[in-house]
């Protein structure tokens, strides 16, 4: 299973399957630039980080767990 994780200067962040399909985590309520991401191999957690310090955790489905 192949994944390709990025944003886009908006507050999205998409996961890309091989399979074709895409998901995407709204993160809005991150209100600065998103300098750090991470997603776990599986493809099942996503950790977005930002300048101002806060840390988002999403599921494989887009749906947020965590801020911080």
């Amino acid at each position: 299973k192949n994944l390709l994780f990025g944003t886009a200067g908006d507050p999205e962040i998409r996961l890309f399957k091989d399979s074709g399909g895409t998901t995407r985590s709204d993160a809005s309520s991150i209100k600065s630039y998103i300098t750090a991401s991470a997603i776990t191999p599986d493809g099942k957690v996503q950790v977005v980080g930002s300048a101002n310090g806060s840390l988002q955790v999403f599921d494989g489905e887009g749906k947020l767990i965590k801020a911080f």
